[in-house]
């Protein structure tokens, strides 16, 4: 073979193996980066939650109105529309995720959307009930997000090594 062809073929393979190499790891900051960013988002609603106490209020308050200290009970909570921002902007990029991790980010913002529902404008909370098992089911509804939320920021914060078990 013609050295000007070596030279041209071993050219050709260089250059596909860095495209492929700088495609596999654009990929690969991207995953990391969604990743990263929807488990940040995640983080920040749970220790808002922690913060403001919702999940104790409600819990107290379903206590109080099976003894009967409470006839009514009601909670409104101002949420902005873009309170999952970050999660609108990558739904189309949860597939980058591990199947597991996709999942309980949806379960999660499932959960934090059923709580949203319940206490902003039209949802039983803000309505208000009489009943004791409303806020007893919403408090039940939060505490599985923030189960899901701490479980995300446990694995995250775990030694490498602490990963695969």
């Amino acid at each position: 073979m013609d050295k000007e062809i070596q030279l041209a073929l071993l050219a050709a393979l260089i250059s596909t193996t860095l495209g492929a190499a700088g495609f596999f790891w654009r990929e690969w900051r991207q995953r990391k980066a969604t990743r990263h960013a929807l488990l940040a988002e995640v983080a920040s609603l749970v220790e808002i939650e922690g913060i403001r106490g919702y999940l104790a209020e409600l819990r107290d308050s379903a206590a109080k109105m099976k003894r009967g200290d409470i006839e009514k009970y009601s909670l409104r909570i101002s949420i902005i529309p873009t309170y999952r921002c970050i999660y609108d902007a990558h739904l189309n990029q949860l597939g980058c995720l591990k199947p597991s991790e996709a999942g309980r980010i949806v379960r999660f913002y499932q959960l934090a959307d059923s709580f949203v529902r319940d206490v902003t404008e039209g949802g039983a909370l803000y309505r208000g009930t009489s009943r004791a098992d409303v806020p007893a089911e919403a408090a039940e509804v939060l505490q599985a997000a923030i189960d899901i939320g701490k479980a995300f920021d446990a694995k995250a914060s775990a030694k490498w090594w602490q990963l695969w078990r």
